[in-house]
């Protein structure tokens, strides 16, 4: 009779912890790549989804580091309550871990500015820009609009990520439609931007949205590899104790992340 391994109760928290945030991830990276300005709320559940993934996995990787410091035994629930939510900070917290273990994890200032700015932008939706709506609607709001946020972030992506003949074509080709029913058409449409857009815009900004958002995946695919190794570089640690391993390995919960362009610009669904 083969018996059932008995794995430490922190084992199947942090097992539970990696669907959660897996999860998260890749449900709020689905909702990115199908978001558009005729169908806003999937902006909204990519930003609640991905900001709760990144902060999860950041507390999943100090919890481990704790760990490996301190014979297996899991911080204290005070300890966790002073990282916070601030994902920048998290990500710092992070690169402290991997410059003292000798890891390679880079700093957020490495990224280029449109990565900066993604990341900001999920940041402080997590911390308040996602109770914009309600807030302007009863007092007096210091956040950004976060869909603003987004329509500025795409307008920069746009120029710097895709070749303007790709652009053009779709100028072109959404002109030309536009042309045979505009005399006697009509539609009421509000942009990212809250502008009332144009017949031209309603057919232009999906189609430019869409080539934009492809690009975003990529970068936030590429945000997050680095994520994927030093969890692996972590769990290769623990598992060089003896005894049961008090924690499963956390990388694979992330075995879909490959910043491989070409998979990523055409795929749709993730994982």
């Amino acid at each position: 009779m083969v018996s059932i391994p008995n794995f430490p109760a922190s084992h199947r928290l942090l097992e539970q912890e990696g669907h959660l945030f897996r999860m998260c991830l890749t449900s709020g990276l689905t909702a990115l790549r199908a978001a558009g300005t005729h169908d806003k709320g999937k902006f909204y559940s990519a930003l609640f989804n991905i900001s709760i993934g990144l902060e999860r996995i950041c507390k999943s990787i100090v919890i481990i580091d704790r760990m490996l410091a301190n014979s297996m035994t899991p911080p204290t629930e005070k300890e966790m309550r002073t990282l916070g939510h601030n994902l920048i900070t998290l990500h710092g917290s992070v690169y402290e871990i991997a410059s003292r273990r000798h890891f390679v994890f880079p700093r957020l200032d490495q990224s280029d500015e449109i990565t900066i700015a993604l990341i900001q932008l999920i940041d402080d939706f997590a911390r308040g820009s996602r109770y914009h709506n309600l807030d302007s609607l009863t007092s007096k709001t210091t956040t950004e609009d976060p869909l603003h946020v987004w329509h500025q972030i795409l307008a920069e992506v746009l120029k710097k990520d895709l070749r303007p003949a790709s652009v053009r074509r779709i100028l072109v080709r959404v002109h030309e439609a536009v042309a045979t029913i505009e005399n006697n058409s009509i539609a009421i449409v509000t942009g990212l931007d809250g502008r009332s857009l144009s017949l031209q815009e309603i057919f232009t900004e999906p189609a430019l949205q869409d080539m934009a958002l492809k690009h975003v995946v990529l970068r936030l695919i590429q945000f997050l590899s680095p994520y994927r190794d030093i969890l692996g570089d972590l769990c290769r640690q623990v598992y060089g104790f003896r005894g049961m391993p008090p924690i499963p390995q956390m990388q694979e919960f992330l075995e879909w992340v490959w910043d491989d362009p070409a998979y990523v610009l055409r795929k749709r669904c993730w994982p």
